[in-house]
């Protein structure tokens, strides 16, 4: 497994290496299997994309492209893409060819650097892969920063399972926000373990 420069102190290490190729294209047939609410999930991220009617769109810890599949189908949204694998990122090229792709470590402080405005931002399951809920408020401090004033940001992920500091519950996902400057925060979906919020960036 290739080292991860970021990982610390009590950070959660990762039980995979989804910079590995085959590591990757594994991880996407075994997710969709796992959890075969993965596309109505998507689908309802894609809705709340559009019923804000933006056009530019952030999306964070794309993986394979699946949810920017989702995204482009219901939109037809200009969309860039963030994840820090690069098979990853391949694949989402195939599923979203227009999209624009950038290899980037959300724990690294300079992955904002030149990526511009948008009017929403989203995220399947990749907060949990800063492999420690402390980095959420930065993480989203900075998406803040690169949302225009009213902007749209639908997060996804995990309740967690244990007590490992790795997944935050709804609750902690709204106070962060909040914290990060966003309001209107609202839970829209939660389907087994899985929940999906809402929030507006203040104007």
């Amino acid at each position: 497994m290739t080292k991860d420069p970021y990982l610390d102190g009590d950070d959660v290490p990762s039980p995979v290496d989804l910079r590995d190729r085959e590591t990757a294209h594994t991880w996407l047939a075994d997710s969709e299997v796992r959890r075969p609410f993965r596309p109505a999930v998507r689908a309802r991220i894609a809705e709340e994309v559009k019923a804000h009617g933006a056009r530019r769109v952030l999306e964070l810890g794309s993986g394979p492209g699946l949810l920017a599949e989702a995204i482009v189908a219901a939109t037809g949204a200009e969309l860039t893409l963030v994840d820090f694998s690069m098979p990853m990122l391949e694949m989402a090229r195939e599923r979203a060819p227009s999209a624009r792709c950038e290899l980037r470590d959300l724990r690294d402080p300079r992955w904002i650097e030149d990526l511009g405005a948008f009017d929403a931002a989203a995220t399947m399951q990749a907060v949990h892969e800063l492999r420690h809920k402390r980095r959420a408020p930065l993480l989203y401090e900075q998406v803040h920063s690169l949302l225009l004033p009213g902007a749209l940001f639908v997060v996804c992920d995990h309740e967690p399972s244990d007590a490992r500091p790795l997944y935050m519950t709804a609750t902690e996902q709204h106070a962060v926000l909040a914290g990060a400057g966003f309001g209107e925060i609202k839970t829209v979906m939660t389907v087994a373990t899985l929940y999906v919020i809402a929030a507006l960036r203040s104007r």
